[in-house]
C-alpha cells in the first residue's frame, strides 16, 4: 500500500514567514556554529498534528475531516511571540517561536476538532498538550552540552519582536527527506473565513 508522510499545520502568511526568515538569520548569527540545525524558511509552519505514514486511499478521508475542523471558523489573529525551547533533562532539543493572540481559542478547537475527527481513522493525538508553536531548530545529536549551554544563553539574550498575522490555511502536508534535506508540501488545504 503506498504511503506519504503526512501531518496538518496551520500555513504561515507571507508577512509571518518573512519574520520567521529573519529570526532564522539571526540564530544563525548568534549561536555557536554546529549547534543547533535550522529550519529552512520554505519548511515553517505550525503543526496542528503529525500523522506519519497516511495511505493514499486515506488521503481523502483525512482531507473531509480537516475540511470537517475548520468549519466556518473565521480567519485567526494570532502573533509570534519570544523564543522558547524544549528540553530533555535540562539539555535543549527544540528551539521555537511561540504563537498567541486573540485567535488562540479559535486554534485550539480547531486543533481539538482534527484531533476528534482523526481518531476514527486510526490517527491518534499527541498526549502532550498542544502548545502553539513554530519550530525553528533542533540541537544537533553531536553539540555537546557545553555547546547548548551556550545556545541556552545566547536565546536568553535574543528577543525578537513580536508579530502579528491572520492565521487561515490550514493544510494536508506532505514531508519527503532527500539530499537536500527535508521538504514539506501541501497537498490540499482549507481556507478560515
Amino acid at each position: 500500500m503506498e504511503t506519504f508522510r503526512a501531518f496538518v499545520a496551520l500555513e504561515l502568511p507571507h508577512g509571518a514567514r518573512l519574520h520567521v526568515e529573519r529570526v532564522l538569520q539571526t540564530l544563525h548569527d548568534a549561536v555557536p556554529p554546529n549547534s543547533l540545525s535550522l529550519e529552512k524558511p520554505e519548511n515553517v509552519h505550525l503543526t496542528l498534528q503529525f500523522l506519519g505514514p497516511l495511505p493514499l486511499v486515506r488521503e481523502p478521508d483525512v482531507a473531509d475531516a480537516i475540511k470537517r475542523a475548520v468549519g466556518n471558523h473565521a480567519a485567526m489573529p494570532l502573533r509570534c511571540t519570544g523564543l522558547q525551547t524544549f528540553a530533555e533533562r535540562h539539555t535543549i532539543r527544540v528551539v521555537w517561536l511561540g504563537v498567541d493572540g486573540a485567535g488562540l481559542t479559535t486554534l485550539h478547537t480547531i486543533q481539538q476538532a482534527l484531533g476528534a475527527l482523526l481518531l476514527p481513522l486510526g490517527f491518534t493525538p499527541d498526549k502532550r498538550a498542544f502548545t502553539p508553536h513554530i519550530t525553528l531548530a533542533r540541537a544537533r545529536r553531536d553539540a555537546g552540552s557545553n555547546v547548548l549551554r551556550q545556545v541556552q544563553q545566547v536565546l536568553e539574550k535574543l528577543a525578537p519582536e513580536p508579530v502579528e498575522f491572520m492565521g487561515k490555511t490550514i493544510s494536508l502536508m506532505e514531508s519527503t527527506s532527500g539530499p537536500a534535506g527535508t521538504m514539506y508540501r501541501s497537498r490540499m488545504h482549507v481556507e478560515c473565513g
